[in-house]
C-alpha cells in the first residue's frame, strides 16, 4: 500500500479476521485468540495506516500493563514494520511523531491504579489501543473511555471528515481482566448489571435513572474476531515448527495460547485473582478501607497436627477501589495466623492474643467498642472432620470449644462439606471484587492464586499435598472457605450442630450428657411418625 504516493509500508496486508474487524463501526473492537495471530501487530498497522497517517495531528495512545512489554512487543514491531523516514521517536517521553504531527503516545499501567490513569487526565485521543487487556481492569478501560474523544490539534482527513473515536483492544483470553471484557465482547452484555434493569429484543439494556429509561449498554457498540495462529499464514510459513511447538505445551494451555479458547478451563483456579483489586495494603493508603464496628466478625479455620493449621479474621467493610469510584462493600479478611504442629490449647491463647479490637464506634447492640479490647466474635467455622466423634465422646472440636468459652470466645462451629460449593461461591466473590484481605495476610494472599482446578471436575480445587507449599495452600483455603461459606452463605445450624455447640460450653461432664441426652429425647419425640400399614389398594395386589 502507498502512502502519500511515496512510502510503501512494506505491503502489510491484513489476515481476512482482521480485515473484518478494520471494516467495523462498533466504537469497542476487539481481537482476541491464540498467540502468533497477529492481533496486536495488525492493531499497529491499523493505527498507522487507517488513522495516524490519514488525519494530521491525530493523537493515539497504545496502553499495556508494563513498559518492558511495550519494548518488546509494539514498539520493537513499530520500528520493523514502518519506515523510520515516516516518524521519529522519542524514547524518554515515549512518543513517536509522525511526519504530519499525528503521535502516538506509549503508556503503561504498572500498579494498575488510579495514579497511572491520571497522567491522562486532561488528555483526548481519538485512537485508544490497550494490548493485552486481560491484564487491565475493565473499571480502567470504562474510564480511558472518557478520554477517547477529538484532540483539538486533528485536522480533517483527505474526505474533509474527522475521525469517529474509537477504541481497539487487543489480547488472548487469559488474565485477571479477561472475564470482564469476554462479558461486554462475546457474551454480549454489560459485566455489572444493575437491579431493575430491562433487556429489549435488540439485546440492549435500560435502566431507570431520574424517571428517564437510559441504555447502558448496546452490544452493536461491541464487536470482536476470534483468530488463531492458522488465520496467519505469514507467520506460519516464517515459522512452521511454531504449530508443533504450541501442540506441545498442557492442555489447558494449549486450550488458550494455541486455539484461543474463549471458555476454556485454565489451570488456575482463580483465574479472576488480580492483586490490585483483591489485595488492599494500608502501609500505601491508610484510608483506603472504612471499618464499622457495628459489623459482625467472624473466624474461618481449619485445624490438623501433621499439616497445618490457619485461622482467617472475617468482617464486612467499605473499602475504595484502586482505580476510584465509589466505595464499595465487600467480605474483608484482616487477620491471618498460619502455623504447623500446635495444640488446641496453644490456638485458644493465640485466637484470644490475637482478637482484638482494631478500630472503635459501637457495635448492634449499640454498645461501645474499645481499641485494643477483646473484640465480639461472632462464629468460629471449623474444620468439619473435627466433629466426627459422637456428641457425647470428647471430641476434638468440643474440647476445642471449652477451651475457647474459657478464654470469652465462641464455640466452633462446624463448617462446610461441600467443597465444590464454597469453590464456586468464592470464585463468585471473587470475580465480582466482593472479597478483599489485607496486604498483611501474606499466607492468604500467596495461597488463593496458586489454587488448580481439578482435571477430573473442575468445580472444585484439587487437594494438592506433593510439597509443603501445596499443603499449606491447601490448608489456607480451606480455613477460608469454611469462613467465607459458613457466613455468607447463611445456612441454618443444624439441630446436631447447636446441640454440640451447647454440650461444649458445658464443663460438668454430667451436665453435658445430660443436656445431650435430653436433646436426643426431644428431637425424637418431633419426628414424624409414619404408621405401619398398607392402604388397602396396595393389600389387594
Amino acid at each position: 500500500m502507498l502512502l502519500d504516493g511515496q512510502f510503501d509500508l512494506r505491503h502489510w496486508e491484513p489476515t481476512p479476521k482482521n480485515a473484518r474487524i478494520r471494516m467495523s463501526r462498533a466504537p469497542n473492537r476487539l481481537r482476541v485468540g491464540g498467540t502468533g495471530s497477529s492481533k496486536s501487530s495488525d492493531a499497529l498497522m491499523e493505527a498507522v495506516q487507517s488513522y495516524l497517517l490519514y488525519w494530521d495531528g491525530l493523537a493515539a495512545l497504545w496502553l499495556r500493563r508494563n513498559y518492558g512489554d511495550l519494548e518488546r512487543s509494539v514498539i520493537r514491531d513499530l520500528h520493523e514494520f514502518v519506515p523510520n523516514q515516516l516518524f521519529t521517536y522519542n524514547k524518554s517521553a515515549k512518543v513517536a511523531t509522525f511526519y504530519n504531527k499525528s503521535t502516538l503516545t506509549f503508556g503503561h499501567m504498572d500498579n494498575n491504579s488510579q495514579s497511572d490513569l491520571a497522567q491522562y487526565l486532561s488528555a483526548a485521543f481519538p485512537l485508544i489501543v490497550i494490548d493485552e487487556c486481560g491484564q487491565i481492569a475493565g473499571e480502567a478501560y470504562s474510564w480511558l473511555s472518557t478520554r477517547n474523544r477529538l484532540n483539538p490539534g486533528c485536522k480533517l482527513g483527505p474526505r474533509g471528515t474527522l475521525p469517529t473515536p474509537v477504541m481497539i483492544t487487543c489480547t488472548n483470553p487469559i488474565g485477571a481482566h479477561w472475564p470482564w471484557y469476554r462479558a461486554q465482547f462475546v457474551e454480549k452484555r454489560p459485566w455489572e448489571i444493575p437491579e431493575g434493569a430491562t433487556r429489549d429484543e435488540a439485546g440492549r439494556y435500560f435502566t431507570d435513572r431520574d424517571g428517564q429509561k437510559i441504555c447502558i449498554y448496546d452490544p452493536s457498540d461491541w464487536e470482536y474476531v476470534h483468530t488463531t495462529l492458522m488465520d496467519n499464514p505469514h507467520l506460519m510459513k516464517r515459522d512452521p515448527t511454531l504449530y508443533q511447538r504450541l501442540m506441545g505445551l498442557p492442555k489447558d494451555q494449549r486450550e488458550k495460547l494455541l486455539f484461543g479458547n474463549l471458555n476454556a478451563v485454565s489451570g488456575q483456579y482463580f483465574d479472576c485473582w488480580d492483586p490490585d483489586v483483591h489485595v488492599v495494603d494500608l502501609r500505601t493508603d491508610p484510608s483506603a478501607i472504612r471499618w464499622e464496628a457495628r459489623q459482625p466478625k467472624w473466624i474461618g479455620m481449619d485445624a490438623g497436627r501433621a499439616h497445618y493449621s490457619a485461622a482467617f479474621w472475617f468482617t464486612r467493610a467499605k473499602v475504595r477501589p484502586k482505580l476510584g469510584g465509589e466505595w464499595q462493600e465487600k467480605i474483608v479478611v484482616y487477620r491471618e495466623r498460619v502455623e504447623k504442629g500446635k495444640d488446641h490449647a496453644w490456638w485458644a491463647n493465640e485466637l484470644r492474643r490475637l482478637s482484638v479490637n482494631r478500630w472503635e464506634g459501637y457495635d448492634r447492640e449499640n454498645k461501645p467498642v474499645t481499641r485494643g479490647k477483646l473484640e465480639k466474635i461472632d462464629a468460629i467455622w471449623y474444620s468439619h472432620e473435627q466433629f466426627a466423634m459422637r456428641m457425647e465422646a470428647h471430641s476434638p472440636a468440643e474440647e476445642f470449644s471449652r477451651l475457647l468459652a474459657a478464654k470469652g470466645l465462641p464455640a466452633v462451629t462446624r463448617g462446610t462439606r461441600d467443597r465444590k460449593g464454597s469453590a464456586s461461591m468464592a470464585y463468585n466473590l471473587f470475580n465480582r471484587h466482593q472479597v478483599a484481605m489485607l496486604a498483611e495476610c501474606e499466607e492468604l494472599a500467596r495461597s488463593i492464586p496458586s489454587l488448580m482446578r481439578d482435571e477430573a471436575d473442575p468445580e472444585d480445587v484439587v487437594k494438592r499435598e506433593d510439597s509443603d507449599t501445596t499443603q499449606k495452600a491447601d490448608d489456607c483455603w480451606d480455613a477460608f472457605r469454611h469462613g467465607l461459606y459458613g457466613m455468607v452463605s447463611g445456612r441454618a445450624e443444624t439441630y446436631e450442630d447447636q446441640t454440640r455447640t451447647m454440650a461444649a460450653q458445658q464443663v460438668d461432664p454430667f451436665k453435658r450428657w445430660f443436656l445431650v441426652a435430653q436433646r436426643q429425647r426431644q428431637q425424637a419425640e418431633t419426628r414424624v411418625l409414619v404408621p405401619d400399614y398398607k392402604p388397602v389398594w396396595m393389600k389387594e395386589l
